[in-house]
């Protein structure tokens, strides 16, 4: 083998090794292999031409044609895309293909993620609460449901879908500038580009539920003004206000921060860009960060539900003791993930050697690549899938891609120019590990089968999936399977069926059975429910400091149940907190305005105060959701005679 050809036969041998990869989960059903083992769900003979249209392109480097057919295709493909005066209405063409390809194939169920937990929230009567991460997605797709004016329940399946397409159009946009601005080479610019689109991060932008697709817009804005200011020293405000709006977003953006923080810095007569302007830009952008930086800290150290986000380095929590940043399970989720979304960034790091990296490589672009990369690997090894990697897979999708845009960026001529006989196979490769996943999750019945896979792959996290699943097949119909999952629901999780029990005596006031049942159980505090439930067993026992205690603890760790907000009120009335109980119930009454509690509450505790129009106020509201409950009429009645305005 002659040292000249390495590269070349590293990354065949790459290419050969990953396709026989999607082989073992035919052999281990049920292993870890969520980012590959899609062809398990799909048809024998989806799953026979796969590996028939791979077979032909790993052929095809050896037969005579596949230089000269490579040759062409780069020169075509540079001249329409980035060397045409045409080229801005090609590349919207191509857009346009792909949004409608989008809008045509849209998914048709949400399982993975938050999916349908994201749609009642944009649609609830109840009100929409927005979390203190990602308020500004919510608040887009609330803005957007109100431009779409259609009143039913569609009415925010619709704005999520409309917000995906837009998201997929703008980012395959700006996959262009990035290749554009990467380099002048024109076969690295078709690698930047195809690595960019042939992606699993693609169903986010099929109709899919969930809030990250304006984060990709966000991510690829932001790299493609930090990348032209870096060739052309303009862009720098443009991918600044990328990162802004994307923080905006979702606080995961800060993540991005440093780099653009590190642009700022550089000192060049290079760079047009005023000197001023950058200066404030740095600072401001430095102060941002130092100051997040420092909540963060001051959270995670005072507060559970930030302790909770973090993986321990070695040993899990009590939910999941197996899993941490260093154990194998998270190791391998972090390959299911690469896989998933870069396929070709294993392939691209065979071919890297010290002698195939490029000397000549702009310093400042692979030094503010490489920060990127950094911030976007220590989220993914650091921060806790909640629902599982499998599901939470679309939260740590941008973190893999600026990794995969290094790589390319490194590679040299030399290389280049040995790869260019691997475009087809490279490009086959790419097309066919994506195809599987987005089809088995774009078709109604394997994507149950493969959520029904994962919620077996982190059985301790599914409890919302299996739930979720159970409510999908309820209003389709298929009771028999809702009742199965139901079943399932209700005796794989004992502490949580545990608890249910304990809340079900509290309410009919046994309190000593309450008391028994959570006092057998074993004590966690990053465990909400059990907090909740132990808060309001020492308000019925007296002990009211207690109560406060352990129902701030299970606010800390899930700050969005209004029911708790109302049990902590109840506890700050007997301690006489009146201020403080009543903007509880407030709080608690935007996050849910028909929760009957916490109207029970405000309706009793105005009365007291001799509000009566806020009484008479909260008594029509709780009549509006339950017109059968005779107090309320009691109490309406009462305040009423209190203003003498008997009817």
């Amino acid at each position: 083998m002659a040292v000249k050809n390495k590269s070349f036969w590293l990354v065949y041998l790459s290419l050969i090794f990953l396709v026989l990869l999607r082989i073992m989960p035919f052999l281990y059903p049920a292993s870890r292999t969520w980012g590959f083992n899609h062809l398990l769900f799909l048809s024998k003979e989806f799953t026979l031409i796969f590996f028939v249209i791979a077979a032909a392109g790993l052929v095809f480097p050896f037969l005579k044609i596949s230089e000269g057919w490579s040759e062409k295709f780069i020169n075509w493909f540079s001249a329409a895309f980035f060397e045409s005066p045409k080229r801005f209405l090609y590349r919207a063409v191509f857009v346009f293909m792909m949004g409608s390809l989008f809008v045509i194939f849209a998914a048709p169920t949400h399982f993975l993620g938050d999916g349908y937990q994201v749609i009642n929230n944009i649609v609830a009567e109840s009100g929409t609460f927005f979390k203190w991460s990602e308020s500004g997605v919510i608040l887009l797709l609330r803005m957007m449901k109100t431009i779409i004016n259609i009143e039913n329940n569609e009415s925010a399946v619709i704005a999520i879908q409309v917000v995906s397409y837009l998201s997929g159009i703008l980012s395959i946009w700006l996959f262009f500038c990035i290749a554009e601005f990467s380099s002048s080479d024109k076969f690295k610019r078709l690698l930047i580009f195809s690595a960019s689109l042939f992606s699993g991060a693609l169903l986010l932008f099929f109709g899919y539920a969930e809030h990250y697709p304006p984060l990709w817009v966000a991510m690829t804005g932001m790299l493609y003004g930090g990348l032209k200011f870096l060739k052309k020293g303009k862009g720098l405000i443009t991918g600044s206000v990328f990162l802004v709006l994307g923080i905006a977003f979702h606080l995961q953006m800060a993540i991005f921060i440093p780099g653009v923080i590190y642009l700022t810095s550089l000192r060049s007569d290079s760079f047009s860009s005023r000197i001023q302007y950058r200066r404030y830009l740095f600072w401001s952008l430095v102060i941002i960060f130092i100051g997040l930086l420092g909540i963060l800290i001051y959270k995670y150290v005072t507060d559970l539900f930030f302790q909770s986000i973090v993986l321990q380095l070695f040993a899990g929590d009590s939910n999941s003791s197996q899993y941490a940043a260093f154990s194998l399970p998270h190791l391998l989720d972090m390959v299911n993930e690469i896989l998933l979304i870069s396929p070709a960034f294993l392939i691209f790091l065979t071919g890297l050697r010290k002698s195939s990296i490029s000397v000549d490589s702009n310093k400042q672009t692979t030094l503010f690549l490489s920060i990127v990369s950094l911030g976007c690997f220590s989220f993914l090894l650091l921060v806790d899938p909640k629902l599982g990697m499998p599901r939470d897979w679309d939260l740590f999708s941008i973190t893999i891609y600026p990794v995969t845009l290094l790589s390319i960026f490194l590679f040299d001529k030399d290389l280049l120019l040995r790869l260019k006989k691997l475009l087809f196979p490279l490009t086959i490769f790419l097309i066919i590990s994506v195809l599987p996943f987005l089809v088995e999750n774009l078709d109604e019945a394997s994507s149950i089968k493969y959520s029904e896979y994962l919620i077996s792959l982190d059985f301790n996290k599914s409890r919302n999936a299996l739930f979720i699943e159970s409510e999908y097949f309820k209003k389709k119909g298929d009771t028999r399977k809702a009742d199965s999952l139901k079943f399932i629901y209700q005796s794989a999780y004992p502490r949580w069926n545990k608890c249910d029990s304990a809340a079900y005596a509290l309410a009919r006031g046994d309190i000593d059975k309450a008391g028994t049942i959570l006092g057998a159980m074993k004590q966690d505090l990053y465990d909400a429910y059990y907090q909740k439930l132990m808060g309001r067993l020492h308000y019925f026992t007296g002990d009211f400091d207690k109560a406060l205690s352990y129902t701030n603890n299970a606010i800390r760790l899930n700050s969005y149940l209004a029911s708790t907000y109302g049990e902590r009120a109840d506890i700050y009335f007997v301690l006489d907190s009146i201020e403080k109980g009543l903007n509880d119930l407030r709080h608690g009454y935007r996050l849910d305005n028909s929760n009957l509690y916490i109207l029970d509450l405000l309706i009793m505790t105005f009365s007291e105060f001799k509000q009566y129009d806020s009484s008479i106020y909260y008594c029509h509201k709780r009549l509006a959701v339950d017109s059968t409950f005779w107090p309320t009429y009691y109490e309406l009645a009462k305040a009423y005679a209190h203003k003498n305005d008997l009817i």
